[in-house]
């Protein structure tokens, strides 16, 4: 930050307030004139590029705009929206390994069709960490045979488990690891 922030800087109790935009942001000319004044004002503050961060539909217009008007800007995609597509390439690349059957476990299959494809944020989230918990007690217990991690789960001292994940469906999803393991 030492070698971006050089120069006059406001004092700490100041506010600036940026213009606003009053159009419409899918339209073309709205886009175009937020991206070329974040430039202009990252070209004043001496920064090489800008990076400005939109919600998904926005992005894919910045970056449509970006491209063909070759601007110095980066575009990110917000927080929530990268954590959806996230989930979405996780559905993904996980189709046809089982793991949505795992998870037709404890959801239904509407609620796992919207889980893998990350609309179902808060659902898909408890859903991973679920089969996180199931596979990690199935882990230990093939690496400590000794040790019996149901009965351990079952009384909730398996460090694994956390107090927000129930015990009964972390179970139920450990037998069916253990079914699936034992058929391929």
């Amino acid at each position: 930050m030492q070698h971006v922030c050089t120069g006059l800087h406001a004092a700490v109790s100041d506010v600036l307030f940026l213009p606003i935009i009053n159009m419409n942001p899918v339209n073309h000319s709205c886009m175009f004139s937020t991206l070329s004044f974040t430039e202009r004002q990252a070209r004043e503050l001496c920064t090489e590029t800008a990076c400005v961060t939109f919600d998904q539909p926005l992005w894919l217009k910045a970056v449509e705009i970006l491209a063909s008007n070759s601007l110095n800007d980066v575009c990110r995609l917000g927080g929530f929206h990268m954590l959806m597509s996230f989930l979405g390439s996780n559905g993904t690349v996980m189709s046809g390994s089982g793991f949505s059957d795992a998870l037709e476990i404890r959801y239904g299959p509407n609620a796992v069709t919207h889980m893998m494809s990350g609309k179902s944020f808060s659902r898909a989230l408890r859903g991973y960490l679920l089969v996180d918990a199931a596979v990690t007690a199935r882990l230990m217990s093939l690496v400590i045979p000794e040790c019996s991690c149901s009965a351990d789960v079952e009384a909730g001292s398996v460090d694994v488990v956390s107090e927000h994940i129930d015990v009964g469906s972390v179970e139920q999803l450990m037998s069916a690891f253990t079914s699936v393991w034992s058929n391929s």
